[in-house]
C-alpha cells in the first residue's frame, strides 16, 4: 500500500517526538491506522520546552546551580543594608542567615524608618528604591525566555518541512526550506543576544545590591503567570473543538495591572478617552506631590507626566492582549494551511508569512510583558512621589510587589519539587512519591 506524505510525516514526528499538531492548530484523529497522527502526540505540544525564566541555562550557571532566589523581601534587606552600612566590599554570594542578622542589625523591623528612608529617595544620597531596576531586569529576562522560545518553534517548523518537502505533491521547495533555516540562524543570534544583555543587566543590578556579579541568584517578580498563559493558549490551539472564547478567556488570565488611587479616584475607574478627567487627575496628583516639596514645579510636572502614561499603559494593555489573539489565530491558519493534505485546490501560505507569525507571536508576548513591567514600576515610583507607600507595614508593602504565580516565596532552605505532570482525563494519577521514614 502506498505511503502518503501525511503518513510518512506522522512517523517521522514521532520518531522526533515532535508536536506536529501545535504546528497544524487542530485537533489530531483518535485513529493511527487511517495515515493521520494518533492521540498521544498531543502529550508532546511543544517538543522542545525552554529553560524555567530562572533556568541555570539562561543564567550562564552549571545546569546542576541552585542559585538563591531574590524575592522582593530579600532585595529590600539588601537595599538597606547598602544605604545604611556605608562602602562595603561585594559579597561574593547572598548567605540568608547572615543576611538577615546585619539587616535586623541595621534596623530592618522599623517600618516607620524604612517609610521615611523610602518617600525621601536617593535625592539626600539615602536609601535607593530598587524596584525600578528590577523590573527592567524582569523584562529583559522574558525577553530572552521569548527568543529561545521563538527559535525553538523555527527550528520545529524547519523539521516538519523537511517531512513536507519529501512527501508527495507538498508543493513546498527547497528555497522555501532554506528561507526557514535562514529564519532559525536569526532567531538564535537574536536569543544570544537577548540572553547576553540579560546577563550583563543582572550583574549590574547584583552590584546595586552590594553582591558580586558572579554571586549566583535567581530572580522572582511575578512573570511566571505570563509564562502559564502563553502555554495554555498553545494547548488551545491544538485542543479538539475549541472555541474561541475559550481563546479570549485563557488571555485574560495574563497578570493584572495594580491599581492606585489618587484624591479618592482609582485609576482602572478612568474610561481611555475621557481626557477631561484624566487631565484632572494628573491635577491633583501633580498638586499633592508639590505640596510638601520645595522643588514644586518640577515635581508637579514629572506627577502629571506619570499619571497620563499610567493610562496610556492601561489602554495599551487591553489592546496587547486582543493583538496577541488575533497573532495566535492567523499563526494557526497557516500552519493548518501548510500541512493540509495535497489538493488541486490547496493555497499554500508563503513561507515569509509563516516565519513572521512565528517571530509576531513572540513579540505579542513581549509586548505584554514590557507593558505590565512598565506599569508596575510606574505605579510604584508614582506611588511613592504622592507619599501612599509604603501602606502600613512590612507584609503591606511586600504585598505591592506579586510573588511567582501569586503563592509566596518558600523558605530558601526549602528544596521545592518539581510540579507533577498532569494526567489526561480517565488515566489513574500515579501514587505519590514515600515520605521519609519515621526517625529518619
Amino acid at each position: 500500500m502506498p505511503i502518503t506524505s501525511h503518513r510518512a510525516l506522522a512517523c517521522a514526528l514521532a520518531a522526533l517526538g515532535i508536536a506536529a499538531f501545535e504546528i497544524a492548530g487542530r485537533a489530531p484523529a483518535a485513529s493511527p491506522q487511517d495515515g493521520r497522527l494518533p492521540g498521544p502526540i498531543l502529550e508532546k505540544l511543544h517538543g522542545v520546552t525552554p529553560d524555567p525564566a530562572n533556568g541555570a541555562f539562561l543564567l550562564g550557571l552549571p545546569a546542576e546551580s541552585r542559585p538563591e532566589v531574590l524575592t522582593w523581601e530579600r532585595i529590600y534587606k539588601l537595599a538597606l543594608i547598602k544605604a545604611r552600612s556605608g562602602p562595603k566590599p561585594l559579597a561574593p554570594a547572598f548567605d540568608p542567615k547572615a543576611i538577615d542578622a546585619e539587616a535586623g542589625r541595621l534596623g530592618f523591623g522599623d517600618f516607620a524608618r524604612f517609610g521615611r528612608d523610602f518617600l525621601a529617595g536617593a535625592a539626600d544620597g539615602g536609601f535607593r528604591d530598587p524596584s525600578g531596576d528590577f523590573y527592567d531586569v524582569l523584562r529583559r529576562q522574558e525577553q530572552a525566555v521569548s527568543a529561545r522560545r521563538k527559535l525553538a518553534g523555527l527550528e520545529r517548523l524547519r523539521e516538519v518541512l523537511k517531512e513536507l518537502i519529501n512527501g508527495e505533491s507538498s508543493g513546498l521547495t527547497q528555497l522555501e526550506l532554506d528561507e526557514v533555516g535562514d529564519a532559525v540562524h536569526q532567531a538564535r543570534s537574536d536569543f544570544l543576544d537577548r540572553s547576553t544583555r540579560f546577563r550583563d543587566r543582572l550583574d549590574a543590578f547584583k552590584v546595586g545590591l552590594g553582591l558580586s556579579p558572579a554571586a549566583p541568584i535567581a530572580l522572582d517578580g511575578g512573570l511566571g503567570a505570563f509564562s502559564d498563559v502563553f502555554g495554555e493558549t498553545s494547548a488551545w490551539s491544538i485542543r479538539p473543538n475549541r472555541e474561541l472564547s475559550e481563546l479570549d478567556g485563557l488571555v485574560q488570565q495574563v497578570p493584572p495591572l495594580g491599581d492606585l488611587t489618587i484624591d479618592g479616584r482609582a485609576v482602572s475607574d478612568f474610561d481611555d478617552f475621557d481626557v477631561e478627567r484624566i487631565e484632572g487627575l494628573a491635577t491633583a496628583g501633580g498638586r499633592a506631590a508639590a505640596k510638601p516639596r520645595g522643588d514644586a514645579g518640577e515635581v508637579e510636572v514629572e506627577v502629571r507626566r506619570e499619571i497620563r502614561r499610567l493610562c496610556e499603559l492601561r489602554a495599551d494593555y487591553r489592546i496587547a492582549m486582543r493583538q496577541y489573539v488575533l497573532t495566535l489565530r492567523r499563526r494557526d491558519l497557516a500552519f493548518e494551511q501548510l500541512i493540509a493534505p495535497p489538493q488541486q485546490s490547496r493555497r499554500l501560505p508563503d513561507m515569509t508569512d509563516v516565519v513572521g507569525l512565528v517571530s509576531g507571536l513572540g513579540e505579542s508576548q513581549d509586548r505584554l510583558v514590557a507593558i505590565w513591567t512598565e506599569h508596575q514600576a510606574l505605579r510604584l515610583a508614582l506611588a511613592r512621589d504622592l507619599g501612599t507607600v509604603p501602606a502600613a507595614d512590612w507584609t503591606a508593602f511586600l504585598g505591592e510587589f506579586p510573588a511567582r504565580r501569586g503563592k509566596p516565596e518558600p523558605p530558601a532552605e526549602v528544596v521545592v519539587p518539581p510540579p507533577a505532570p498532569r494526567v489526561p482525563p480517565g488515566v489513574p494519577a500515579p501514587p505519590p512519591a514515600p515520605g521519609p521514614r519515621p526517625g529518619a
